[in-house]
């Protein structure tokens, strides 16, 4: 048995009059529809996250804030980190 391709979807806007609602509910039937796929979308507005609020760089030291721990994993089926999603659909 062949294993689902995990993609997320991201919605990155985050203004209250975007338009990105519309499409990604499009985009989202349409891969629902594919049965090789695991689709999760991913909404920027639910996960405030700070800017340039770390003292150093990731790379250093992973960060310390809770919403960006919990979008660190928020991914398909809650398995893989941002990192390692294979297919990412940005709006």
């Amino acid at each position: 048995m062949s294993r689902k391709l995990p993609i997320a979807l991201l919605i990155c806007s985050t203004r209250p009059s975007r338009f990105d609602d519309m499409p990604a509910r499009w985009m989202l039937k349409q891969a629902q529809a594919q049965a090789d796929v695991d689709v999760e979308t991913v909404n920027l507005r639910d996960h405030p996250l700070p800017f340039f609020a770390e003292v150093t760089s990731k790379m250093r030291a992973p960060s310390q804030d809770p919403e960006a721990i919990r979008w660190r994993h928020a991914s398909p089926s809650s398995t893989a980190t941002s990192s390692s999603w294979p297919n990412i659909t940005a709006l």
